[in-house]
């Protein structure tokens, strides 16, 4: 029997993994080119996250994060001196009056620009960003705690269960960039941020690096003349036969134990039937159809693995050529 490679048993930890992340309500709200920018959570959802796309060094952001009539105002001033010194003030005005300051410099080489990160709750894909360096400005509220670079905001700055939901957001942003903001329903706040559980946002969040590394493929494949639309056409109906495989998989899985029951069922039937009425016939062919229903498993599964490696590899290598 064939033995099955180490990497099929990977590819299936990792299948688990996206499959054991239960559906999220999270939602993804992007405004593109936008200078400033108004939103308005829908009923029964609140507003977590805030991701403002890159900005150039020097310009100067003002939010009104509203919470049923209560709004914090946040300021966040940056500037940059000799290529690689980045320095920013921030400031968090509450409802109350009470107003926090924080000053944050960070020594890096970047392309002058900075992305800013307000109230990171959970890991967010950033693969619009990854094409030329900025640096990220993450600001976490209550309370105002900010960090510069890339590593993030660890635990003891800023405590992700203690982020504050919003109603509605509005923002000047002082030049045009990309603003992301991040819902959630009410009921997943409280079970998934006040509780905070990192894992919470995983399938969502590989689905968002799946589909930029996608884009990013098939815009390079067309840019191959003569054999690029056609590299892409082939993946195109690969990827329709890797789904087929997948749902089949999938579905002997699910129900792997009356598969394997009417399987039998009819492995015995046929041992039965094709036998010369004695029992040691029963049992040969018995163990011969056993023998080729398991080496028709392998086969299927090992083909799925092939598929789904070689699709990984050839995608892997695209996305770091792009880098």
């Amino acid at each position: 029997m064939k033995q099955i490679p180490l990497s099929f048993f990977a590819v299936l930890l990792i299948l688990s993994m996206i499959t054991a992340v239960s559906a999220t309500t999270e939602k993804v709200n992007v405004m593109n080119d936008a200078s400033d920018y108004t939103y308005t959570a829908p009923d029964g959802y609140w507003i977590y996250e805030i991701d403002v796309g890159s900005l150039p060094m020097g310009s100067n952001q003002t939010h009104y994060l509203d919470y049923e009539g209560a709004t914090f105002i946040l300021t966040i001033g940056s500037a940059q001196s000799y290529g690689i010194y980045h320095n920013f003030d921030i400031t968090l005005t509450y409802p109350n009056g009470t107003v926090q300051s924080v000053h944050k410099s960070g020594t890096r080489v970047s392309g002058g620009q900075y992305q800013t990160l307000i109230q990171p709750v959970f890991t967010q894909s950033e693969g619009g960003y990854n094409a030329y360096v900025t640096v990220n400005l993450e600001v976490g509220l209550s309370p105002l705690a900010a960090a510069v670079g890339t590593a993030g905001m660890s635990g003891t700055e800023w405590d992700p269960a203690s982020a504050i939901p919003f109603t509605s957001a509005t923002g000047s942003l002082g030049s045009e960039t990309d603003v992301s903001i991040y819902t959630i329903s009410q009921e997943e706040f409280e079970d998934n941020i006040k509780n905070y559980n990192p894992w919470y946002n995983g399938s969502s969040l590989l689905q968002d690096i799946f589909n930029w590394a996608w884009s990013g493929v098939v815009a390079f494949l067309n840019i191959i003349p003569v054999i690029g639309p056609f590299a892409v056409t082939f993946l195109t109906y690969a990827g329709l036969i890797l789904y087929e495989m997948m749902f089949w998989l999938q579905f002997l899985i699910e129900n792997f134990v009356a598969i394997a029951l009417t399987v039998e069922t009819m492995i015995m039937f046929a041992a039965l039937v094709n036998s010369r009425d004695s029992l040691s016939s029963i049992l040969k062919n018995w163990y011969g159809y056993n023998v080729s229903a398991i080496k028709g498993l392998v086969w299927f599964l090992d083909l799925v693995r092939g598929w789904i490696v070689s699709l990984i590899e050839m995608i892997s290598n695209i996305v770091s050529s792009l880098h």
